[in-house]
C-alpha cells in the first residue's frame, strides 16, 4: 500500500469508525478527505498531523495526528500498510472540533 492509498482508505475507515457509535448525532459524521500537513520524525513520539474534513456535512475541518511507531525517523521508512486500522475490532479515538474524544 502507497501512502495515497493510505489516505482514502483511512477516510473510509473513519466513516465507517462514526457509523458504529451509539450516538445517532454521531453516526451521522463521516470523513470527505485527509490532508498530512506536518511530519515530526525520530525522537520518542513520531508522527503526521494535519486536516480531516469530518462532520454532518463532511466539510468540518478538523484536526488529526497519527502516531506513528518509535523510530520513524523518515517517509521513506513509514510502513502505511501498519498503520491502517483494521475493520476487525481495532479502535480508533475521534476527537470532535470542541476537543472531546468519543468512545465506540
Amino acid at each position: 500500500m502507497d501512502e495515497q492509498d493510505f489516505w482514502v482508505r483511512l477516510e473510509y475507515r473513519i466513516t465507517a469508525e462514526f457509523q458504529g457509535f451509539a450516538d445517532e448525532r454521531l453516526r451521522r459524521n463521516w470523513c470527505d478527505g485527509l490532508m498530512a500537513e506536518e511530519c515530526n520524525f525520530g525522537g520518542m513520539k513520531p508522527s503526521i498531523s494535519g486536516r480531516a474534513w469530518c462532520g454532518t456535512t463532511g466539510q468540518d475541518r478538523w484536526r488529526f495526528i497519527l502516531v506513528l511507531p518509535p523510530g520513524t525517523d523518515s517517509y521513506e521508512q513509514v510502513d502505511w500498510s501498519a498503520l491502517l486500522p483494521s475493520d476487525r475490532g481495532d479502535r480508533m479515538a475521534l476527537a470532535g472540533s470542541g476537543g472531546r474524544e468519543h468512545d465506540r
